[in-house]
């Protein structure tokens, strides 16, 4: 584990994930609600879409900020007020720590390593009794943890099944560590044969997301003349997720029409193909989503098959997303 504050990095822990597994590295953090994100490494050594991780930090600290709902209060007290000030804080204090991170991996395992991920978590230092952090230049008490852990990245091929237990999360467009403990007894009742996932479902049986995952799938819509991708919008208590965006490029590259709409139980008649999506994971075909007895609205349970998963769309999906890239500062 490695932290960043100052500038300045300190390696507290081996690199590898065998002393920290990344479940614990976030639940076990003392230092309050802090965002977090978790980025691929690709075979170059090179951090994946590290741009949009780095935006999501800095948007996630400010709807904590906003919502009372973390102590990034010292932060902003001391930042200008610029549109881009909370961005280039983040960076200031993260991107020296991600650079150290792919430097160690490098020295420990060389190029070629895949199933490799990122940890970064950005906190108020001021908050952590266990450690002494000095204020990055120009930012009054922002402190990155960072924890590199090898990881399981599923074949494509190999579909799985989802099931819907839980209610919409709170703060619900934030990577926050507090839903790392919220969703813990939803992680335990998940079932245990080939269920990749959990997913939340609103009242009135609109399909949000899983746990650490977007819903997606292809189906008929009435005001359309063919199949359209149908996934929980910004709109709604869903975080948009870095792989999904991907999708929705790749959408755009093949003309399929995307409905920013949670999938609806009572229309699962329409679903043709289903998928989760997140950066590690990248796509995974379903082959049935389930709504479990005891789940958190009362419904009736349900299963629903979809035979043949992956589908041809979603096959043609995961060919067409934007190959892995990098920013320069954050690559070997």
């Amino acid at each position: 584990m490695f932290r960043s504050a100052g500038g300045h990095t300190s390696r507290e822990q081996a690199l590898s994930g065998l002393v920290f597994s990344p479940g614990r590295f976030l639940s076990e953090f003392k230092g309050g609600n802090s965002v977090y994100t978790a980025a691929l490494v690709n075979q170059g050594l090179q951090v994946v879409d590290w741009t949009l991780h780095e935006e999501r930090l800095a948007s996630g600290m400010q709807a904590l900020h906003a919502e009372n709902a973390s102590n990034y209060k010292a932060v902003f007290d001391g930042l200008p007020q610029e549109p881009q000030a909370v961005l280039r804080a983040v960076q200031a204090v993260v991107n020296p720590l991600v650079e150290r991170c792919v430097e160690e991996l490098a020295m420990a395992v060389g190029k070629g390593r895949t199933g490799m991920l990122i940890v970064l978590l950005v906190n108020n230092g001021m908050g952590t009794s266990d450690h002494h952090a000095s204020p990055a230049q120009g930012v009054p008490a922002l402190e990155a943890q960072a924890l590199v852990a090898p990881c399981n990245i599923p074949p494509f091929d190999h579909a799985v099944q989802a099931a819907i237990i839980g209610r919409p999360r709170s703060l619900p467009h934030v990577k926050h560590t507090n839903w790392v403990q919220e969703r813990k007894p939803l992680e335990q009742q998940k079932p245990k044969d080939n269920c990749a996932e959990v997913l939340l479902m609103d009242e009135s049986g609109g399909i949000l997301e899983g746990l650490v995952t977007n819903f997606c799938v292809i189906c008929d819509h009435p005001s359309l003349p063919g199949l359209a991708l149908m996934t929980a919008g910004g709109s709604h208590p869903a975080l948009e997720g870095i792989m999904a965006k991907r999708v929705g490029d790749a959408c755009a590259k093949l003309g399929i029409p995307v409905i920013k709409e949670p999938p609806r139980a009572g229309s699962r008649h329409t679903w043709r193909e289903a998928f989760l999506t997140n950066c590690i994971r990248g796509l995974q075909p379903l082959s049935r989503v389930s709504c479990l007895p005891g789940n958190a609205w009362g419904h009736d349970p349900w299963d629903f098959e979809l035979p043949n998963a992956p589908g041809p769309i979603t096959r043609a999906l995961n060919e067409h997303i934007r190959p892995p890239e990098s920013l320069a500062g954050c690559c070997s």
